[in-house]
């Protein structure tokens, strides 16, 4: 299986391009998020399809080992998706999110990973310039 690789030059931390990430995520069928943050910092826990945040360590010291730690969350509302990204404002978490339908897909679209936002999808599923289009006009 092939994939293709697109950066997305946009700032989905951004309360203005949230309806964006609302998009190429319908467009995909993404809704299930493997959340990665420093476990000496915070620890997220869900209760009933919230999202808890636990913190640890107040500031970051400027030389240490991170140890990140994973948690899956299914991304049931808008709320959940705009917590998510709080998190990963506040925290520097990544959140990678594919389909909870298809969980062999490898379609994935990842939100902060050291900076860059991007979406790697399954070739043989979708055509490069048909996606391409899609997502220019989604974040234009």
């Amino acid at each position: 299986m092939h994939t293709n690789h697109i950066e997305l030059f946009c700032d989905f931390d951004k309360e203005q391009n949230f309806d964006s990430l609302l998009e190429l995520l319908k467009l995909f069928d993404l809704n299930n998020c493997i959340c990665s943050y420093d476990k000496d910092l915070i620890n997220l826990t869900v209760i009933n399809g919230e999202v808890n945040v636990e913190i640890i360590e107040k500031k970051k010291k400027f030389f240490r080992a991170i140890y990140f730690k994973e948690v899956e969350i299914e991304i049931n509302s808008d709320d959940t998706l705009k917590n998510l990204l709080q998190i990963v404002i506040n925290y520097d978490a990544v959140l990678c999110i594919k389909s909870k339908d298809e969980p062999n897909s490898k379609t994935i679209l990842v939100v902060n990973d050291n900076g860059h936002d991007y979406i790697n999808f399954d070739s043989n599923k979708y055509v490069l310039k048909e996606i391409k289009t899609k997502i220019s006009q989604i974040l234009g």
